[in-house]
C-alpha cells in the first residue's frame, strides 16, 4: 500500500510540474496565444463543427425528433441514390460540366483577357468585354436550366421537397468523388511534372 501511495505522489508531482511548465509557457508567450485564438475559434466553428451535420445522411431525420433523436437508417439513402434512375444521368452531367469547366471555361477567360491587353483601340475594347460578360451570364442561366447536376439535385431534393436525409448523403456523395477527383490530378500532376501537392 505504501508503495502505491508513494507511486501517486511521484506521478502528481510529476504531473503538477508539467502542468506548470506549460502555465508558464502560455504566461510567456500570450500575444501568440491571443493571436491565434480567434483563427482557432473560428476553424473549428466553421469547419469542425458543421462535420456533425454529416450524420443526417446516416439518419432518419425529423425537425420534431431533433439531430439527437432522430432514428439511424444506415446507408437507406446512398442505395435509394445509387438505385435512382436520375444517378447516372446526373453524375454524368455533373462530370461533364466539371471537366468542360476545367478544360474550357478556365483557360478561355484567361486567353481573351490576355488577347484584349493587346488590343490598342480602348472602345473596341470595352465593347468586347461587355460582350462577352453579358454572353458568360447568358450561358450560365441556360446551362443551369437545361442540364441536371449534383449541385442542382441536392438542392431540388432537399430544399424543395424537404428530404434533408437523401440530400445529406447525395451532398456527402459528391465531395466524396470530388476528393477522388482531386487525388486523381494530383497523382497525374506529380508524374507529369514532378510536382504535385503531396
Amino acid at each position: 500500500m505504501l508503495a502505491v501511495r508513494e507511486l501517486t505522489q511521484t506521478i502528481l508531482a510529476k504531473k503538477s510540474g508539467w502542468s506548470s511548465e506549460i502555465y508558464k509557457k502560455i504566461a510567456r508567450h500570450w500575444q501568440l496565444y491571443i493571436l491565434i485564438a480567434f483563427p482557432t475559434a473560428f476553424l473549428i466553428t466553421f469547419n469542425y463543427i458543421p462535420m456533425l451535420g454529416v450524420q443526417i445522411a446516416f439518419k432518419n431525420y425529423s425537425f420534431v425528433k431533433g439531430f439527437w433523436k432522430s432514428p439511424w437508417a444506415g446507408m437507406e439513402y446512398f442505395n435509394s441514390f445509387f438505385s435512382s434512375p436520375y444517378f447516372w444521368p446526373v453524375v454524368k452531367n455533373t462530370l461533364r460540366i466539371s471537366i468542360y469547366t476545367l478544360l474550357v471555361a478556365t483557360p478561355m477567360p484567361i486567353f481573351l483577357a490576355l488577347c484584349l491587353n493587346e488590343v490598342k483601340h480602348e472602345r473596341y475594347k470595352r465593347f468586347v468585354q461587355m460582350f462577352t460578360y453579358k454572353t458568360y451570364l447568358l450561358q450560365n442561366s441556360l446551362n443551369l436550366g437545361t442540364s441536371e447536376i449534383i449541385a442542382t439535385y441536392v438542392y431540388k431534393i432537399g430544399l424543395l421537397n424537404a428530404n434533408y436525409s437523401f440530400a445529406v448523403a447525395v451532398g456527402l456523395f459528391n465531395s466524396f468523388i470530388g476528393f477522388i477527383l482531386v487525388l486523381s490530378m494530383n497523382f497525374i500532376a506529380g508524374k507529369v511534372s514532378d510536382t504535385s501537392l503531396f
